[in-house]
């Protein structure tokens, strides 16, 4: 999957995009930043509702520069995961529960591809109605 990118708006460099499957079969689309030199963690960014990857351009440009590596999706039915509806402009799930699913899924992928070292500090960046979603265990 690729980001879209506008030049007010580009793409940070370094970013890895892809889609991951949740238990229930629905395709998330993913976007991770490697970590720059001298890192410090990784935070998983939950946007909210009705958000998409690409408006937080600007926040992970920021947190690449404070050093840390960052991790984001889109949740179902936002941004480009796969929707319930025929309508592509309609996010819908039947219950809020669906959403729990999807928490642990970006920073499992993280710790797969090695974005971050363990001995490292995971953190998470909350908006809105994302941030009632993120457990870390």
């Amino acid at each position: 999957m690729t980001l879209v990118s506008i030049p007010a708006n580009p793409v940070p460099d370094a970013v890895v995009t892809g889609t991951l499957k949740t238990p229930d079969g629905v395709s998330l689309r993913f976007a991770r930043w490697a970590p720059p030199p001298g890192r410090k963690g990784t935070v998983c960014l939950f946007q909210g509702r009705s958000e998409f990857i690409e408006k937080y351009f600007e926040t992970v440009r920021d947190l690449r520069a404070r050093g840390f590596a960052v991790a984001t999706l889109d949740w179902r039915g936002q941004g480009l995961s796969d929707r319930v509806l025929r309508n592509p402009r309609k996010g819908y799930v039947r219950s809020f529960s669906q959403y729990q699913i999807e928490p642990p899924i970006p920073c499992a992928t993280l710790a797969t591809l090695r974005c971050s070292r363990p001995s490292r500090r995971w953190r998470s960046v909350r908006r809105r109605w994302g941030g009632r979603m993120p457990r870390f265990g």
